[in-house]
């Protein structure tokens, strides 16, 4: 007896059941009738099946999935019709070949039926979500398309300036990246909400912007006084995940300057949400609603382009011909204004162009610069006692941060 076989049509029951269950539990909600446990567990063990004889019968397989798929449209055409959806006749088909497929590759089988198994779950959800997009958010949408799966791959892969450092292609796959963190972020926010509290307000509002988050609060503060410790903790929470997110983008560049750069990154992150703790036991149940414009167009896409192409100019030129000072000073004129580009300006040069103690102290001088940006920021726009509070913040921020760049 072949037990490895027989293990193969077993597991393929088992997908076959789950894949099901989902369809049995979702329709039983609505009164229908449906296919589901044992003619599901039937179709993926007939793929299965049908795998194990091609072997010997090199056209059964296709011969089987074609009078498979003709009994579905057949089943579809005699009770489906008066419903458009073809949902379930579709999963059916999925889970024929999930099972053909379990015969020689088990572990993607399964994984993919996880994956049809969640999509068919996810109906409602995805009926609501489509029903809060806007044109202007589909336009959006097909924008970050455009430039991530229609121009990223036609590229050139090589550097095309004196210098060697201008990869059209990976600077564009950086635009990706940035383009995509914010777009994200933005839709978590349009998706939950910003309104669930202030906590969720700092977090996703600083994945999308925490200058964003800064701005806001500072008008806030000073438009009302009575929402003074909301308005810093959402702040302060916000611009505490900038500095998850520059650990999350080196990551994604050079995953080895991430363990010289995680603990410095962690230790200001740690001491803003620290800080956070204050404000969240002083804040009133007052919610705040910061409004996020959509993060990405194409030309702020295209700004940032260039922007951190320059930087990455400048700080190879820097390096070349003032060393580690002009590095430095390169950081922190450009922190000033985006930390996104210097982090992954270093992350791309670190370890070829720069050693990684000077990309890491390049970075970390970055992500300083940016916390006195959104200093000013507050210090322009906020209230008396907002700016204060939020001086004191970033403040410790630095301290830390300078700390941390030194004992390391």
């Amino acid at each position: 007896m072949d037990l490895i076989l027989i293990e193969k049509f077993l597991v393929s029951i088992a997908l076959g059941a789950f894949l099901g269950t989902e369809r049995e539990i979702s329709k039983s909600r609505l009164g229908e009738k449906v296919a589901g446990v044992r003619t599901f567990a039937l179709i993926t063990l007939l793929g299965t099946i049908l795998a194990h004889l091609s072997g010997r019968y090199p056209y059964v397989l296709v011969v089987g999935a074609a009078a498979f798929m003709l009994l579905v449209i057949a089943g579809y055409w005699k009770i489906g019709m008066g419903d458009v959806g073809i949902t379930t006749e579709v999963g059916a088909i999925m889970a024929f070949f999930i099972g053909v497929l379990c015969y020689e590759e088990r572990g993607l089988a399964v994984i993919l039926t996880i994956l049809v198994g969640f999509i068919l779950a996810i109906k409602k959800s995805a009926h609501r979500l489509i029903e809060k997009i806007s044109d202007e958010e589909l336009m959006d949408t097909l924008k970050f398309a455009i430039i991530a799966l229609v121009i990223l791959p036609v590229l050139p892969r090589e550097p095309i300036d004196p210098l060697h450092v201008l990869n059209p292609y990976n600077l564009w796959l950086l635009v990706v990246f940035i383009s995509g963190i914010g777009f994200v972020g933005y839709f978590l926010i349009r998706i939950f909400g910003t309104r669930v509290g202030t906590g969720l307000t700092g977090v996703l509002g600083g994945l999308a912007s925490s200058t964003a988050v800064t701005v806001t609060m500072s008008h806030r503060s000073r438009q009302t006084a009575s929402i003074l410790f909301p308005a810093l903790f959402a702040a302060t929470v916000a611009n505490s995940m900038m500095f998850l997110r520059i650990v999350v983008e080196v990551f994604v560049v050079n995953q080895e300057l991430v363990m010289e750069l995680w603990i410095p990154m962690v230790v200001m992150m740690i001491t803003g949400l620290t800080v956070t703790s204050y404000f969240w036991m002083k804040q009133t149940p007052q919610k705040i609603d910061v409004r996020v414009q959509d993060p990405f167009t194409l030309l702020p896409a295209l700004k940032f382009g260039v922007f951190f192409a320059v930087v990455l100019l400048v700080s190879k030129a820097a390096s070349v011909y003032l060393g580690e000072i002009g590095i430095y000073a390169t950081s922190l004129f450009s922190g000033l204004a985006d930390v996104d580009a210097l982090t992954l300006s270093m992350a791309t040069l670190a370890g070829t162009e720069v050693s990684n103690r000077v990309a890491v102290d390049a970075i970390i001088l970055a992500a300083i610069s940016n916390t006195i940006t959104k200093t000013a920021i507050a210090v322009f726009f906020g209230s008396q006692e907002f700016k204060r509070y939020l001086f004191m913040t970033s403040a410790a921020i630095m301290v830390m941060g300078v700390l941390a760049l030194l004992l390391l």
